[in-house]
């Protein structure tokens, strides 16, 4: 238990400490590039995050089949690395001939003088699905310290490589990109180092049927990434539909901050994943549960007293006085994202034993969450409430599953010996 604790700890530091080179990035991208330029960077970036939506699922589906190969050598993961990533190389290839049809359309719409800084975006897309694998499989394999390391040393090299070539080398947009594209091709590169016993190791061909039943799991886990992302950002649109351009911006600014209190305890299920996969159906993985949400739990909490007490200190200290008015929307959304991060602890768990009636309560969060705000939009504080009562129904959903799953253990297991 102290190892896991300590792989906790090492998890919330490192990964947390990557956020905040990347917030540093962001500054100094907009301090140093024109708004225009600054516009078609992060234009650029939500493009990229789009389309990598689908590619989210990759590090909890390999993780999840790396726990399940780890104990019978590395040759197997050694197969799953090379077939996978070669497949995912054919992906990219086929998104990419489309793409290129694309290119004068995106050009054009983007108001962009050059099709590099698309290139740049497609070429890091590619990067992206070899390092999700890479990701996943340290995941499995409880490797934590580089996986931790991964995801801060990319932002710490990102942060580097634009302040290179953008403030130095004057190379704006263009350079802005290709930073995150060199920090992930250097994370790669240190996972081969990390990862080189499964390289060096004879490797053994995995069933056809292994490979399915990977993509059988895939769906169920994007649904589940994409219920919470929109959980998490609905209101921010429902907000922009309804309500004044000041309201919406007031909003902005209380949901950027109050998602701190999901994404800061949110790391602590890629410690949780892997080990209630090993010990699925095994008395110890609700030991791990339970500390996962205690400290998720701990943490969320902690952040939202801050933002309850402080609303309007926090929102001067981050954005200035001019958007204190969304001190109100701040302590309600960050209430609401903290509640989330300890839902999301039984999501993982669920995905974890391959139990997937949790996403009954989580879809149906998602549409009372949307019927709702049809109904009652009076004012950005009410869809805030919304989102309050969409995520606490969730929350009572998942529990209820869980309590309901252990009570037929018990009897089950009472039944067995009687």
């Amino acid at each position: 238990m102290h190892r896991y604790l300590k792989n906790n700890l090492i998890i919330l530091v490192f990964i947390n400490s990557g956020f905040v080179f990347g917030y540093i990035f962001q500054l100094i991208m907009a301090r140093t590039l024109t708004p225009a330029e600054y516009g078609s960077f992060n234009s650029l970036n939500s493009i990229s995050m789009v389309l990598s939506v689908p590619f989210t699922v990759l590090p909890i589906v390999f993780a999840r089949y790396t726990v399940e190969l780890a104990d019978t050598g590395l040759g197997k993961l050694k197969n799953l690395l090379f077939k996978s990533s070669l497949f995912m190389l054919k992906v990219w290839i086929v998104l990419m001939v489309f793409g290129f049809f694309l290119l004068p359309g995106i050009k054009s719409y983007l108001h962009l003088d050059s099709f590099i800084p698309i290139l740049i975006v497609f070429l890091d897309m590619l990067l992206i699905l070899i390092l999700s694998i890479m990701f996943g499989i340290l995941q499995g394999l409880k490797r934590f310290f580089p996986l931790s390391m991964g995801h801060s040393g990319y932002a710490v090299i990102r942060l580097a490589a634009g302040i290179l070539l953008v403030s130095f080398w004057g190379l704006a947009v263009n350079g802005a990109l290709l930073a995150g594209t060199i920090g992930t091709g250097v994370v790669i590169i240190i996972c081969y180092f990390v990862l080189r016993d499964i390289f060096i190791s004879k490797e053994i061909v995995l069933a056809k049927s292994f490979y399915q039943e990977m993509i059988r799991y895939a769906f169920p886990v994007l649904i589940a990434i994409t219920m919470v992302k929109l959980i998490m950002t609905l209101d921010m649109v429902m907000v922009r539909h309804y309500c004044t351009e000041d309201d919406s911006g007031f909003y902005a600014t209380a949901s950027i901050i109050g998602r701190l209190a999901f994404s800061l305890p949110a790391v602590l299920v890629i410690v949780l994943f892997p080990e209630v996969s090993k010990h699925s159906g095994k008395s110890s993985e609700n030991k791990h549960l339970w500390i996962t949400l205690g400290l998720t739990a701990i943490i969320g909490g902690g952040i939202t007293i801050v933002y309850v007490i402080w609303p309007e200190w926090i929102i001067m200290i981050l954005f200035g006085r001019k958007y204190l008015a969304g001190s109100p929307f701040l302590q309600i959304i960050g209430a609401n994202m903290a509640l989330l991060a300890t839902a999301n602890v039984f999501f993982t768990y669920y995905l974890a034993n391959l139990n997937y009636k949790f996403l009954i309560p989580l879809i149906g969060g998602v549409f009372l969450m949307v019927g709702l705000t049809l109904i009652y939009h009076e004012n950005a504080l009410m869809i805030a409430k919304i989102q309050m009562i969409s995520v606490v129904c969730v929350s009572i959903g998942s529990l209820a599953i869980f309590v309901t799953d252990n009570s037929k253990k018990s009897r089950c297991k009472k039944a067995t010996i009687y």
